[in-house]
């Protein structure tokens, strides 16, 4: 009864959303919409209703349990459930300037650290850098600290391996507190293992935070650890408080998942479905025996622990979940948790909520922390969903993650760039891409949305901008304070520029159009936007990448100020993680310098090049070339230059330009000269950016282990 009422009210709640999937506002019957008798309005998409997206933090665990027991009972009921010990419980399918730690060895004046989406809101990646000139970076399974003042003594100063605890992801520096957090995975049984432990037993993902004292760049502490059940989906850091969040899809207990009467009731089940016979009473059995066998285990079996220890001690449970910190929908989804722990840079003060949300897209202000999943995820959402997206507003601070609100817009939000909070206002832009039955086509366009929370837990819309971009795609956007920069793609490249002073009645303010595409857009100044992207035709890309200055003063009339497709010894196959990855893009403004990393392959193999290109950026005279630094010497000397070994193979055709890997860069400025520190994972090099060609400062870094098949023969 519990499950009928439950599934009447979602009809009831879809007729109410969309009437024409129950048969209109009255008469019963369709009324046909189509002029001459071909689409019915039956036909027309629907929106799964906003109450069955929100979520509720449970009063109790009596509550709690019955949400898992439903779960897992339609788990069964579509077929998921596997017999065997090991399952999981699853349905579905630019930078600003750093203030450091303070020492009399000398300091930069100004330095990049890495280039944040927001400003204020500090992200995880494998290199960050303080004012002394100290580099904290991930180098394989190793903590490396290096030191670059003066440039040309770049060396490194400590180490730590970290192999023991898993696979480093990357560090995030809390300058003025002087501690470091180190973040890995692990895959492993999340507790001690148990002497009879079975074989195989379950495993699980963990996420690893070590909380390291840097105070003494050179002599670095671990002198606390703690780990989260489930794999990292987002770090972020707001002065000296951490915010991670990460994804869990609950291990099922070995009473349910090797239950001789369960998996009897399921074949039966699925027997009678596939003989057209009433399963009425078998579903209403397994129901029963599902709660049976829940109501046997404990509620934190289902739930992401997290364990902390201190050096010298061993780990111990940071309070049991709270009921109360759960947060479910009102209809059962696929049981994967969506966790935010919080706590200080330091490690202490730990604190969490957990949704029940499959969520892989996070967004974060400084205020608060936005959860994003899209209609493509949701496994009850009716036959003909169009393309929706649910975002989650979590509170962030001091304290505990707060739930305060939720929301749903059309189409799909796929980066967090296409989120902004600005004045108490979250911003979203969307792709819908989807047939309409109604119109017997395909729909591709864009929209701009304007949320506020109206203190109800609920993210309302008041304003938006429907329609923009018709038959592209978005492929960046930047939502800067009152103005937004988006850009769509087919075959050319329209910029649309919108005004968002009035965020209740947002506008879409101008528009050009270019060849190619630009991939990710960073503000130079209020009114110019500097752009990487692919060059090409009115027909297609052509492999190069791009960039380009734009005048964005008058939003009105946006325009093209400055376009630069550089040229290499590989033409159309060279190739930059910075057209996607944005830690990747080292824009400094105090030098007017763009560093990115670059590699390709040329039809002559001494002219391979794995390594760095630099450029000046100015409004007035464009770009310009600084010079390349190749990082690819570092890699022959450690994999060919061993008289021991010969020339290997992958030393003759060049294979060994695959471990060079250029990753990022970080500029500084030092009196009057501006240098520029690259990383790549066989080592750092530091050079002058007028002369960015020839490094004055090298360090190679011997800690890699993901190669070996390089030297396999």
């Amino acid at each position: 009864m519990r499950q009928q009422g439950r599934l009447l009210n979602i009809l009831t709640l879809l007729c109410a959303a969309a009437l024409v999937a129950c048969g209109g506002g009255g008469g019963g019957g369709s009324a046909d919409t189509s002029g001459g008798g071909g689409v019915t309005t039956q036909e027309a998409l629907v929106s799964t209703p906003i109450q069955m997206l929100e979520l509720q933090e449970q009063s109790s665990c009596t509550e709690l349990q019955a949400y898992v027991s439903e779960s897992i009972a339609d788990l069964v009921l579509q077929n998921g459930f596997i017999d065997c010990f090991d399952c999981a419980v699853t349905l579905a399918a630019g930078a600003p300037l750093q203030e450091g730690l303070g020492t009399d060895a000398g300091s930069f004046d100004a330095f990049t650290g890495t280039n944040n989406q927001e400003r204020g809101v500090d992200e995880l990646d494998i290199i960050d850098t303080d004012k002394n000139g100290n580099f904290y970076l991930i180098d394989g399974d190793h903590l490396v600290v290096a030191n670059g003042l003066p440039p040309a003594d770049l060396r490194e100063i400590a180490s730590i391996d970290l192999s023991a605890a898993g696979h480093p992801e990357g560090v995030i520096l809390d300058p003025a507190n002087e501690r470091l957090v180190v973040l890995l995975s692990q895959v492993g049984w999340f507790g001690p293992v148990p002497a009879l432990a079975p074989t195989p037993f379950p495993t699980d993902p963990i996420t690893r935070l070590l909380f390291v004292d840097v105070s003494d760049p050179e002599n670095p502490v671990i002198d606390r650890r703690l780990k989260i059940k489930g794999f990292n989906i987002a770090v972020r850091r707001i002065d000296d408080r951490v915010h991670v969040v990460t994804h869990f899809t609950p291990t099922m207990p070995p009473i349910l998942s090797t239950d001789v009467q369960l998996v009897d009731l399921k074949t039966r089940y699925w027997d009678a479905l596939g003989n057209s016979d009433d399963t009425t009473d078998l579903e209403t059995e397994i129901r029963a025996r599902v709660d049976t066998l829940v109501a046997s285990t404990d509620i934190n079996e289902y739930l992401p622990s997290v364990m902390v220890k201190d050096e010298g001690s061993d780990y111990v449970d940071v309070a049991e979940p709270n009921c109360g910190d759960i947060a479910v929908p009102d209809v059962p989804q696929p049981f994967a948790l969506t966790g935010v722990t919080s706590l200080d840079s330091d490690g202490h003060n730990v604190s969490r909520l957990i949704v029940a949300r499959n969520a892989w897209t996070v967004y974060a202000s400084q205020r608060n922390l936005y959860l994003v999943q899209t209609s493509n995820g949701w496994w009850f959402r009716p036959e003909r969903q169009r393309q929706q997206t649910a975002v989650h507003k979590i509170q962030i601070g001091d304290g505990r993650p707060q739930y305060k609100a939720m929301g749903r817009v059309d189409g799909w939000v796929q980066s967090s760039y296409q989120l902004s909070e600005y004045d108490g206002f979250l911003r979203a832009v969307t792709t819908r891409n989807e047939f309409i039955p109604t119109e017997a086509r395909v729909r591709v366009d864009n929209n701009l949305y304007v949320l506020e929370d109206n203190d109800a837990r609920r993210l309302v819309e008041v304003g938006a901008v429907e329609g923009f971009g018709e038959n592209e795609t978005i492929f960046s956007s930047r939502l800067l304070g009152e103005r937004g920069y988006v850009v769509t793609f087919r075959q050319i490249d329209p910029l649309f520029t919108f005004d968002l002073s009035d965020p209740r009645d947002p506008r879409l303010a101008g528009e050009v159009e270019i060849k190619g595409v630009s991939t990710y857009i960073h503000p130079l100044d209020d009114a110019h936007l500097l752009t990487i992207g692919f060059d090409g035709d009115e027909n297609r890309l052509n492999g190069d990448f791009r960039l380009q200055i734009f005048d964005v003063r008058n939003l009105e009339d946006p325009r093209l100020i400055h376009v630069f497709v550089p040229q290499f010894d590989a033409p159309n196959h060279a190739w930059t993680e910075a057209t996607y990855e944005p830690h990747a893009f080292d824009y400094f403004a105090a030098a007017g310098t763009l560093t990115i990393p670059l590699q390709y392959w040329s039809s002559d193999i001494n002219r391979h090049f794995s390594g760095f290109a630099a450029f000046s950026v100015d409004v007035v005279d464009g770009f310009g070339v600084l010079g390349r630094l190749d990082h690819s010497d570092l890699a022959r000397d450690r994999f060919c230059n061993d008289p021991a070994t010969g020339i290997p193979d992958i030393c003759i055709d060049g294979r060994y330009l695959e471990s060079a890997n250029p990753r990022r860069s970080v500029s500084a400025l030092l009196g009057d000269t501006t240098y520029i520190y690259t990383l790549s994972n066989v080592g750092m090099k530091v050079s002058a950016a007028r002369d960015f060609s020839n490094a004055i400062g090298v360090l190679p870094l011997p800690y890699r282990w993901d190669w070996p098949w390089l030297l396999a023969p």
